[in-house]
């Protein structure tokens, strides 16, 4: 049988994005995110299985065309509307990610990655807040428009 890329890519999508729902481990604290911790990006901040899951997801959606990034985009921003801080972060982390890797290609994609945006960047965890700003600016700086305004 020869094998289907977007197909298997939207069955592996879901299963990997699930794994974020798994317990962080022993060491690890309770997986959230310290506020205090103004590093670079969130990923510094997430613990070692949801720092792998982010790598898996980024692996997954540059591997994908046009049409397998939008389903991506999309799917990741949904699974960020949980409780979870851990989470939130890894899907934060997971879309500026993307962004970067896709420059002006993840244009295209900012109309519906707004709202998901301004959902959290009014979170009440404050490393959520810090880490959407900055992939805001970072959104920003490569459309060269101030999306702030749509917030």
């Amino acid at each position: 049988r020869i094998s289907n890329f977007a197909e298997e890519f939207e069955e592996l999508l879901p299963v990997v994005l699930h794994t974020l729902s798994f317990p962080a481990g022993p060491g690890s604290g309770d997986g959230e995110a310290e506020a205090e911790d103004e590093a670079e990006g969130s990923l510094e901040k997430l613990d070692p299985l949801a720092k792998q899951v982010v790598e898996c997801l980024v692996a997954m959606a540059v591997a994908g065309n046009d049409t397998a990034w939008k389903k991506f985009n999309n799917q990741v921003l949904m699974a960020s509307r949980v409780d979870s801080a851990r989470t939130k972060l890894a899907c934060i982390d997971t879309c500026a990610r993307l962004a970067n890797h896709l420059k002006e290609d993840y244009m295209v994609l900012i109309p519906e990655t707004v709202p998901f945006i301004a959902e959290l960047i009014e979170d009440g965890d404050q490393a959520v807040q810090i880490a959407c700003k900055r992939f805001v600016k970072k959104l920003e700086e490569t459309s060269g428009e101030d999306i702030s305004s749509y917030l």
